[in-house]
């Protein structure tokens, strides 16, 4: 799967700069719990601070036990040293099931 490409908003949407943050998490639903992918671990990566863009890598295996369904909200949390600010996806994570090379599989879709 290719990457999901975000942009951290402010309340204005407007592009919010990261500020060079120490490690970003990313945090969607899962099965009885939360699936968490984190820049220090090689998953989020930061496009351009200034505009608060990254992308975040997620595998077939990860999509797998996502819950299926539209507008699901998902989190991002930008950590810098003891303080972390956490900005809500509202509405914007979509998983439906299709059908990939002859067998049904969960997919995220726009």
């Amino acid at each position: 799967m290719e990457p999901l490409k975000l942009r951290v908003l402010n309340q204005f949407g407007v592009s919010e700069p990261l500020g060079n943050p120490d490690d970003i998490e990313v945090i969607f639903p899962y099965e009885n719990d939360s699936l968490v992918k984190r820049m220090a671990f090689g998953h989020v990566k930061i496009l351009n601070d200034s505009r608060g863009e990254i992308e975040v890598t997620l595998s077939p295996f990860d999509i797998q036990g996502m819950p299926q369904g539209k507008n699901q909200n998902f989190w991002v949390k930008l950590i810098l040293d003891d303080k972390f600010k956490t900005v809500i996806f509202k509405r914007s994570l979509n998983v439906e099931t299709q059908m990939v090379d002859g067998e049904e599989r969960k997919v995220i879709t726009r």
